[in-house]
């Protein structure tokens, strides 16, 4: 039945006299006939058959779709008889070959398109034949990282047509010459080739695709002689011969060509006919290799970070939608790079990285899982923790190996540029050095400037360390010849500015006034707020807090708080902890007092007047924070700087109302508080004895004497430690006590007085109520935590459910398929074909909900277009014959309305495709399908399914048709509580309206 159906189907398109790839059932005819073929064909009936699955994969293969391509090219080649390769057939033969290797590699498969292309080199006959396999087999090699056997197979294809490149540099650049001479000797070339139409010369077509490889092979194996000489012979060969899509590469290494030899002008002009080629050959190897190469090598010269990662996003999706994984991975090395210059948010560039890791590892691409593996070990893993990261000699060593220079260079100058933020110059030097083996391999990038700004900062750095300020001069001399290539580069976009006048401040701290110094600093500070460079502006800010900090002015604080604030915003967790660490007085609080040492002659510290703003000022302190050990700190820096007390020490109650010593505090060590958990039984330097009066009886204990007056005079504890002035306070908050704060000078007598006292006691209650709330949003953050987790494990076990369901669904799907074929019944058949459409419907929501980002829904327009599209292409509406028109409005909807309305939107677009356009093979009219969702007034969703097909008779009525679709249409309706309207003047249409 199948058979005969198909062969019907077949003759008649065939009366129309369209070419196979014109008939807009093509893929009807063929799944027939493949489903109803007998095992053993006679060879005419083979070759038919073999040439409607070829047809049908090129017309897959225009429709991007890949797998279903690749499937019918398969089954094309197995159908062949065995004498495809006599005179007769060969060039048949050939063409399902090629196809067939292609889109193996398409689909990521490259084992099997590296076995059909050596049987299309066994088999061919002509010299072009023979350059043309050679020429696939170099996109295979190339897409899998092996660039040395990439470049040997594209010149053993071009040596067919007497254009090897040559080994030799020297030659390479001699050719590359002459034939520039040529080119420039054109007037307006830019528009010539925009202008240019498509070639049709097959050996032309050849040329360009050897060339394609053969630029992005030489750029990452550092032979730049010979990639020059790629791109000039293929613009030559393109001002004579015709475009092609695949030249749009060569013109961007043209355009890097010039950007080296900086005529600017000319390489942006390249630029701009890169990009407006990619527009007008969208979807393209051509289009995304060239994308490619202009965030690789071009962009960085005129163009924000921003911009070029947002081209970069572009250029990978561009990528993925040709088939060309290779290059679409490779996008993410300058999205990376770009990124990381910017530094406005580490976790952006963690995910990216993430992502690429995961599409490198799918699709076997290991120069792109390189890159990757770079930024993470060099950048991101460095800003995160400090100490001993795992040691990348082997990785770095098969980089080389494997001539990947750009992820060998890329480790280097990140972990350089991550030890100079941290301090760590000499490291940061060896690295610098370490990675410029790899950089001179590698044309002009992002990669290269940062590393030359940063080798700049990194010496002025190492030059301070080791002279002193005698020799400025010849620091000046050796560094400016550097610096003046910066501001060359600065003149023409944004990208280095912020870190020119990073440098220009540098310089200035080291080898002039501190005065200019500071000025530029802020300017510096100002130029990377404006661009969003947050990590730098970050940086900067610590620089000039630490320049002031050294001058003794008290405005240093201001800078360190902005710093962490920045580095808290950009997310470099490593860096916000270690200024913390660094500075914690001059960023959590008021610049300490500077105390007296202990053992100084001095009686007495000598303190400022302490008056009702310096109260408030405090007060507002404590009560800013809500993080506990903050909070701690905070309380301890303000005591003890208020009270003049030598000795803090501030203990709290755990669950058992046992008294633990949470923090403590001493002035000759610049009031630094030591975070910690211990018992006070176990505690050395404090007067246990009093504490635990004080927490027992709830009364302060005020000593201005404690070895000479008070009930702890006689105190062995008291006489040992030698106590002189001593005050106890409980930290009490609504009458209950949560803790004590203990206060003590041992140098003199009489500190802690009515006034002090007084000051000290205000400052414990507001440290209470802060305390108590510190406490009462730890509990209640660790309780958010929990929930969080626990969301996350049902998360994760929700979206294993989906994928499961969605798993079974398909095994549904697949046994349906598998049944088929035993079905003569074309009734039987038809029914089976709608029931796998009902169920893909169903399983293509399980498949949208585990792969969003939330379970609460999916992304209902992205869902509808991929349905119709399915539904289109099982029923061999795709050639513009009949049209969809969607509109969907993003109304979130619960999954026991989502499936039904699905459902009902498969089964009215399915009715329309079966029945609506009988016509439309005859070329009558065109076709169109509408389907519109929107949300209504009171959250009434109207669904729209509509069609300008046959349509019904005047008596049809919806409720009482008994057709199996239309049956389920109603149930559906009804489980959704809504109302089905049926309208059919002009054209049919269908409105499904119910509650949200």
């Amino acid at each position: 039945m199948h058979w005969q159906i198909g062969n019907r189907l077949l003759a008649a398109a065939r009366e129309q006299n369209l070419a196979l790839e014109k008939m807009e059932n093509l893929f009807v005819i063929a799944s027939h006939l493949n489903l109803g073929r007998e095992e053993h064909l006679d060879t005419e009936t083979a070759y038919l058959l073999s040439d409607i699955n070829y047809h049908a994969g090129n017309k897959a293969l225009g429709a991007l779709a890949t797998e279903a391509a690749n499937e019918h090219f398969k089954l094309s080649r197995q159908l062949l008889p065995e004498d495809c390769w006599q005179q007769a057939h060969y060039n048949r033969t050939f063409k399902i070959y090629q196809k067939a290797a292609k889109t193996e590699l398409m689909c990521g498969r490259h084992e099997n398109s590296e076995k059909l292309l050596n049987q299309l080199l066994d088999h061919a006959e002509t010299d072009l034949d023979r350059a043309e396999c050679l020429a696939e087999q170099t996109v295979s090699l190339s897409s899998i990282g092996s660039f040395v056997k990439a470049i040997e197979t594209a010149n053993r294809g071009l040596a067919y047509f007497g254009r090897a490149i040559p080994e030799s540099p020297e030659k390479a650049d001699g050719q590359r010459k002459i034939l520039m001479a040529r080119i420039s000797a054109r007037q307006d070339i830019w528009q010539t080739i925009l202008d240019m139409p498509l070639t049709e010369d097959r050996q032309s077509k050849v040329e360009f695709a050897f060339y394609s490889e053969l630029i992005p092979s030489y750029y990452l194996c550092g032979r730049l002689s010979q990639l020059y000489l790629t791109a000039a012979q293929a613009t030559l060969r393109c001002l004579s011969t015709g475009m092609d899509e695949a030249v749009i590469y060569s013109l961007a290494a043209i355009g890097l060509h010039l950007a080296e030899e900086e005529a600017f002008e000319q390489a942006f002009k390249f630029e701009d006919l890169v990009r407006d080629l990619a527009a007008k050959y969208p979807n393209t190897f051509g289009a995304a290799r060239g994308m490619n190469a202009i965030v690789w090598a071009l962009m960085h010269s005129r163009s924000h970070p921003q911009n070029i990662a947002d081209y970069c996003l572009k250029s990978i999706q561009c990528g993925k939608n040709c088939g060309d994984l290779f290059t679409a991975a490779a996008a993410y090395g300058p999205l990376l790079w770009n990124l990381q210059v910017q530094g406005a948010d580490l976790q952006v560039i963690q995910g990216f990285a993430e992502e690429c890791a995961e599409f490198s590892e799918r699709y076997h691409l290991p120069f792109s899982g390189g890159l990757s593996r770079a930024t993470q070990a060099g950048w991101l893993d460095p800003m995160k923790k400090a100490g001993d990261l795992p040691s990348m000699t082997d990785t770095i060593a098969k980089w080389k190996q494997s001539n990947h220079f750009a992820s060998a260079g890329s480790y280097h100058v990140h972990r350089a540029v991550s030890h100079y933020f941290f301090g760590e110059h000499e490291a940061a030097e060896r690295h610098l050095e370490e990675a410029l083996p790899y950089l001179m391999g590698l044309t002009d990038s992002v990669l290269k400037r940062e590393w030359l700004v940063f080798r700049i900062l990194n010496t002025i750095k190492r030059y301070e360390e080791e002279h002193d300020n005698s020799g400025v001069s010849v620091l000046t001399d050796l560094l400016r010849p550097q610096i003046r290539k910066i501001e060359q580069w600065t003149a023409l976009g944004p990208l280095l500015k912020p870190y020119l006048a990073f440098i220009y401040a540098e310089l200035e701290r080291v080898t002039g006034d501190f005065r200019h110094a500071r000025s530029l600093y802020l300017d510096a500070i100002a130029t990377a707020g404006e661009q969003n460079y947050v990590l730098l502006e970050g940086h900067l800010n610590e620089a000039l807090g630490e320049l002031l900090s050294h001058a003794g002015q008290r405005s240093a604080r201001v800078y360190f708080s902005e710093a962490a604030r920045l580095y808290r915003t950009c997310h470099a967790e490593r860096k916000y902890a270690g200024l913390v660490a660094k500075y914690p007085d001059l960023i959590e609080g008021e610049k300490s007092l500077q105390l007296q040492a202990e053992g100084e002659s001095s009686p007495l510290y000598t303190l400022p007047n302490l008056d009702i703003g310096y109260l408030m000022k405090s007060s507002l302190a404590i009560s800013a924070e809500i993080e506990q050990d903050a909070l701690l700190k905070k309380i301890m820096q303000v005591v003890i700087e208020s009270s003049g007390a030598q000795h803090g020490f501030l203990l709290v109650t755990d669950d058992n109302d046992a008294l633990f010593i949470r923090a403590e505090c001493h002035a000759v060590e610049q009031q630094t508080v030591v975070m910690q958990h211990r018992d006070l039984e176990e505690a050395e330097g404090i007067s246990k004895a009093i504490v635990r009066y004080v927490y027992r009886t709830g009364e302060k204990v005020i000593l201005q004497d404690a070895a000479s007056q008070g009930i702890f005079k006689d105190n062995p504890e008291v006489h040992e430690m030698q106590l002189r002035s001593v005050l106890c306070l409980p930290v009490i908050k609504q009458s209950r006590m949560i803790g004590v704060l203990y206060l003590e000078n041992r140098l003199a007598s009489g500190v802690f007085f009515a006034e002090r006292t007084q000051m000290t006691e205000l400052l414990t209650s507001q440290a209470a109520i802060s305390m108590e709330h510190a406490t009462l949003l730890g509990k209640h953050r660790e309780a958010e935590g929990l929930i969080r987790k626990s969301l996350k494990e049902k998360e994760v076990l929700l979206k294993e459910i989906h994928h499961r369901v969605k798993n079974n669904l398909q095994i549904i799907h697949s046994m349906l398929n598998l049944q088929k074929p035993h079905f003569k019944d074309a009734m039987a058949i038809e029914l089976f074909k709608e029931s796998q459409n009902r169920v893909y419907t169903m399983a293509l929501i399980h498949e949208k909900l585990y792969q969003s980002k939330s379970l609460a829904g999916i992304n209902l327009p992205e869902y509808v277009n991929s349905l119709i599209a399915y539904l289109f292409l099982s029923y061999g509406a795709n050639d513009g014959a009949v049209r969809a028109k969607v509109s969907i409005q993003d109304v979130d909807l619960d999954l026991d309305k989502l499936i039904p309305v699905a459902l009902i939107i498969n089964e009215l677009v399915s009715n329309a495709l079966k029945h609506g356009f009988p016509g439309i093979a005859r070329g009558d009219r065109a076709g169109e399908i509408q389907v519109n969702l929107s949300l209504g007034p009171n959250r009434r969703v109207r669904l729209l399914v509509s069609d300008n097909g046959a349509g019904f008779s005047k008596n049809f009525n919806v409720e009482q048709c008994q057709s199996l679709g239309l049956k389920l249409v109603r149930v559906l309706a009804r489980q959704l509580k809504g109302e089905i309207e049926l309208h059919a003047e002009s054209k049919t249409e269908f409105i499904i309206t119910f509650a949200a």
